[in-house]
């Protein structure tokens, strides 16, 4: 349980002595070692009763394939509901409390957290997260590909809550990063969230001009999603000016490709497409 001194610990050490009345039966307390501290720490009186601690060492390999299948999640955040949300927080913290010495991996979760929380409106604790996790980044210079990543989001944070100036600049420091450690992936991904945001501030010409940076890359290294979600702003942005032929020259390939993908974005292109033909 979370919290600087949780209740029910509290209540564990009050109760102790109750215990050989209650329950007269011998107890097993099975926890992680985190948990263990925190018994140890706010139930003190409770934790001195104890007969026996035995360990139990799970196979390092099985550990680290346990944390990597769960910040790695396939999920997608966003196909999740509240409660599957609040439960996949639940899970990052309790593994944050399991993690102190791998500094990748410590920051991987922090980032992680911060965008649950993002998912979930709750923006003061996604900030706090993603700036802890960008702090812990300034440690080591091989970091740099992590800390792109963590800028990213948490431009992506400031984004989606409508700080437009923020997020410009967080999305420019994370493509700064992408384009000197050679991470092609990920500049054409900033490229396209700047897009986003200049399309969203009126400024269309800049934003056409990032969306053609991004579109080139993404078409050079073969990321046919990332070419059709690009070719799909695009489409808006010349539906937007009234140029429907120009439209329908970026909306048709991107509705072919989402539906070679059986991607569930391919309906509403198909919707902005049909709009388009009939207004042309």
């Amino acid at each position: 349980m979370s919290g600087e001194y949780p209740p029910v610990l509290q209540d564990l050490n009050f109760v102790r002595d109750a215990f050989s009345y209650s329950v007269p039966h011998p107890v097993l307390i099975f926890l992680p070692d985190h948990a263990l501290t925190r018994l140890a720490k706010y139930a003190p009186d409770f934790w001195a009763w104890r007969k026996k601690v035995f360990y139990f060492q799970t196979i390092q390999s099985t550990q680290e394939l346990a944390i990597e299948k769960t910040i790695q999640s396939e999920r997608i955040l966003e196909s999740l509901d509240l409660p599957e949300r609040q439960e996949r927080i639940d899970l990052l913290e309790r593994l944050l409390m399991e993690q102190s010495t791998d500094l990748r991996t410590r920051i991987n979760i922090l980032k992680e957290l911060g965008v649950a929380y993002s998912s979930i409106g709750e923006v003061q604790k996604a900030e706090d997260f993603l700036l802890k996790a960008l702090k812990l980044t300034e440690e080591d210079e091989n970091l740099a590909g992590i800390k792109a990543s963590v800028l990213h989001e948490l431009g992506y944070t400031y984004h989606d809550f409508g700080e437009w100036d923020k997020a410009i600049a967080l999305y420019n420091q994370s493509l700064e990063i992408n384009e000197r450690i050679g991470n092609v992936q990920g500049k054409a991904a900033m490229l396209h969230q700047l897009g986003i945001i200049y399309a969203n501030k009126g400024e269309v010409d800049e934003a056409i001009a990032l969306y053609n940076q991004s579109l080139e890359i993404f078409e050079r290294i073969g990321d046919v999603q990332g070419k059709a979600m690009t070719l799909w702003w695009l489409g808006h942005l010349a539906e937007q000016q009234g140029e429907y032929t120009k439209a329908i020259s970026y909306l048709q390939p991107a509705l072919e490709i989402l539906q070679r993908l059986k991607s569930p974005d391919a309906e509403s292109v198909s919707a902005s497409l049909d709009r388009v033909i009939r207004n042309s």
